[in-house]
């Protein structure tokens, strides 16, 4: 069966390469739901046209998400999971063009995860076509908005895998091929603060910079990390303020934790609940957060 498939695969090495071209050339960032939801378009009738049965849960702000099953009275019972959203802005291909450098395809979303989503067609494919049929079942979901952390679809995952023996998620693999068998917990947490405005020039004693403490917060936060352990924290986006001239009443951060452990889990909320506490009493800071690690803050 091993030789059978990879004939199989290396004698469709063109039909491969185009179609994961077709998919990168579709660029799809997770808050454009219509270019998202054009590659979930591609790949509903690419399952549909294996005999997959389809649907859609669908969503306002991001992508639909789609389920494609196989459903048999045996056993095993497979899940794969992939997501067709990507961290690229519209227009990235303007300066990233889709490329060919021997058997491999260079893009923006070619590993995370477009990729992955083309191994994980065609390898069904391959079975089908070679086996005829399944001997159990096979549920295939792929997801609109992985990368901002699943917030629309993370509520259905524990129904989707509940039944199933095996789960396999086409992420990329470890840099020598090995499948990675773990993964860090995520938490994306938004920090709020809200000052006093006031004139910089004119009255700045009566003002309370929200930016202000917001910085000294984030020097807080990311002492939390812990990279022998594997813990990071990471401030990827602040906002603040309406002019120079002014003191800024309110500020924003987008904080990415990741932990290793559910102990790490725990001392981090708690500091982070601690360093939330310590804010002035001349400013207001509120904590929400999501995805799998956080309960808000």
């Amino acid at each position: 069966m091993g030789n059978a498939f990879a004939s199989y695969v290396e004698a469709r090495e063109a039909e491969i390469l185009d179609y994961l071209g077709r998919l990168v050339k579709m660029e799809s960032p997770s808050q454009e739901k219509r270019y998202v939801d054009s590659v979930i378009d591609v790949l509903e009738a690419s399952y549909r046209g294996l005999g997959f049965k389809t649907r859609r849960l669908q969503r306002d702000q991001y992508g639909d998400h789609l389920i494609a099953e196989i459903i048999g009275e045996e056993r095993p019972r497979v899940l794969l999971v992939g997501h067709a959203d990507t961290v690229y802005p519209l227009g990235t291909l303007a300066s990233m063009p889709l490329r060919r450098d021997g058997h491999r395809l260079l893009g923006p979303g070619v590993e995370d995860m477009k990729g992955g989503l083309m191994v994980m067609l065609f390898a069904v494919q391959a079975l089908l076509t070679l086996r005829g049929s399944l001997k159990g079942s096979m549920r295939v979901v792929i997801n609109s908005d992985e990368e901002p952390g699943s917030p629309t679809s993370r509520d259905h995952w524990s129904e989707l895998s509940r039944d199933v023996d095996w789960a396999f998620v086409l992420e990329p693999a470890q840099p020598d091929g090995a499948l990675v068998l773990r993964r860090k917990g995520v938490g994306i947490f938004h920090l709020h603060v809200k000052g006093r405005a006031a004139h910089a020039g004119a009255e700045p004693e009566k003002g309370a910079s929200a930016i202000h403490v917001l910085a000294k917060k984030i020097l807080d936060l990311e002492s939390i990390a812990d990279l022998t352990l594997g813990t990071t924290v990471n401030t990827g986006v602040i906002q603040g303020g309406t002019h120079p001239y002014v003191v800024p009443a309110e500020a924003m951060a987008k904080i990415d934790i990741r932990v290793p452990t559910l102990v790490e889990r725990e001392r981090v909320l708690s500091a982070m609940h601690a360093i939330r506490r310590r804010i002035p009493s001349t400013s207001h800071g509120t904590c929400s957060g999501y995805r799998d690690t956080s309960e808000g803050c």
